[in-house]
């Protein structure tokens, strides 16, 4: 527009354009200098408008600019903010490496410690053992039985350093084929043990668990007092003694693999308890479930040793008097399992054969029959078949060839599942039949 005009001079001239547009020729009132000033006006309106369209266009690049500039710095930010995630996952793995690595290094140290070699100890002479040794017959030590090697099928495969497979936890021998036609008790002969040269300096302080390897011919016993395991095989007249830093308050045995280790019971402290299998053969022990490990839930006091039909290690929970007390598994690396046995007060000892497992209990002087499948260890279960108990009130002259107990004690199967329960303060060792009910009491002479 001409430089100068205000809005009523422009608002002069579009009245002006107005009226030559819409008015006839002869009707226009404009005059000449209004005309003239219209016209000029009209011939500089087109770059005005070109103007403003340049400027639009402008104002839409500079705005594509900016969004593309800003759709760069997001793409930037988005790249820096993936980078520093990044960085952070690779310092996370790192650190989680580094710890694996840790706690590998500790593994490795923890296992080369439990790791015990011990040489045995023999040929001694000047016995301090009190060295007769009271068995069924010699057919438990020479060896009149055949081999059952069975292993258990693993349901669950574990990553230990050192494979362990339990053997099958049915016994080879037969209690009822040492019943004679002509007698009526099963009899237990006394016999010298043959090695008292071979044992000296070695005192027993306080014997608490015992078993007996049929493949190897040894018994195991463990001494709680003097921390020490022994190892005997009377036909071959040869003992050994294994001890250990880690071999604190032995309390129970059982036989894991036959013929080559065994599952020990520790209890270093109060509620404190390690399994450790120890392997004579290769003279090694190894930890099986500890107290200190939260996957095994081992936080009250533990009794007796046997071995499922699962591979598995059973124990029995001894809780504080309020607490249900409980049938415990164990699979090494895997974890612990628990079963409540209800009503009972002190179950103290456990044996296996197969699915069955007999628990006694010196609170209420019962041995109670169990039925344990745990051969898959998502679907296990725990049912009672029967509760053995004295329904008599029977002097011991009585009870000896009755059903019943005065004190319950341990026990063991045979090869068909036949029951010995022990009588403590009865003074009898009894038979039961596979329908757990009474057969015999074996007969123990006072002298050789």
């Amino acid at each position: 527009m001409e430089a100068g005009l205000d809005q009523s001079e422009i608002d002069e001239r579009c009245e002006c354009l107005k009226e030559v547009a819409t008015s006839p020729a002869g009707r226009v009132l404009a005059t000449d200098k209004q005309l003239d000033n219209l016209e000029q006006f009209i011939s500089l309106v087109p770059g005005y408008i070109e103007k403003v369209r340049s400027h639009r266009v402008a104002v839409k690049a500079e705005e594509k600019r900016k969004a593309e500039e800003k759709r760069r710095q997001e793409e930037k930010e988005e790249e820096a903010r993936k980078a520093r995630e990044k960085q952070i996952e690779e310092e996370r793995k790192a650190k989680e490496e580094q710890r694996a690595n840790e706690e590998r290094a500790k593994e490795e140290r923890d296992r080369r410690a439990l790791e015990v070699i011990v040489p045995p100890r023999q040929n001694s002479a000047n016995s301090n053992i009190n060295a007769s040794v009271a068995f069924i017959t010699n057919r438990l030590e020479m060896g009149s039985f055949s081999e059952n090697n069975e292993t258990v099928d693993r349901t669950i495969d574990t990553t230990a350093t050192t494979v362990l497979s339990a053997s099958s936890n049915a016994a080879q021998v037969d209690f009822v084929s040492f019943i004679k036609n002509s007698g009526e008790y099963l009899m237990v002969r006394k016999k010298k043990f043959p090695v008292d040269e071979l044992v000296n300096n070695e005192k027993l302080g306080y014997p608490l668990g015992v078993t007996y390897d049929e493949k190897s011919k040894y018994w195991i016993i463990c001494d709680r007092n003097l921390n020490k395991v022994l190892l005997m095989n009377v036909a071959e007249s040869d003992v050994r003694v294994f001890e250990g830093p880690h071999l604190r308050n032995p309390t129970a045995v059982a036989v894991f693999e036959k013929g080559k280790s065994v599952v020990i019971l520790c209890a270093p402290g109060n509620n404190q308890h390690v399994i450790y299998i120890y392997d004579f053969v290769d003279e090694i022990m190894h930890q099986f479930a500890s107290h200190s490990d939260p996957l095994y839930n081992m936080k009250s006091q533990l009794r007796g040793l046997a071995i499922s039909l699962g591979g598995n290690v059973l124990s029995l929970e001894c809780s504080h008097a309020a607490a249900p007390k409980r049938l415990r598994i164990f699979k090494r690396d895997v974890g612990g399992k628990g079963f409540d046995i209800m009503g009972a007060k002190t179950p103290s000892f456990i044996a296996s054969h197969n699915s069955k497992v007999a628990i006694s209990d010196l609170g209420n002087n019962t041995v109670l029959i169990g039925n344990l499948i745990d051969t898959d260890w998502n679907k296990m279960s725990f049912s009672v078949l029967r509760i053995i108990e004295t329904t008599q009130d029977l002097t011991l002259d009585q009870l000896a060839n009755n059903n019943g107990f005065k004190f319950v004690s341990g026990m063991q199967f045979d090869t068909y599942g036949h029951l010995l329960i022990g009588d403590a303060k009865g003074h009898t060792i009894k038979l039961y039949d596979t329908d757990y009910k009474f057969l015999h009491r074996i007969s123990i002479p006072v002298r050789e």
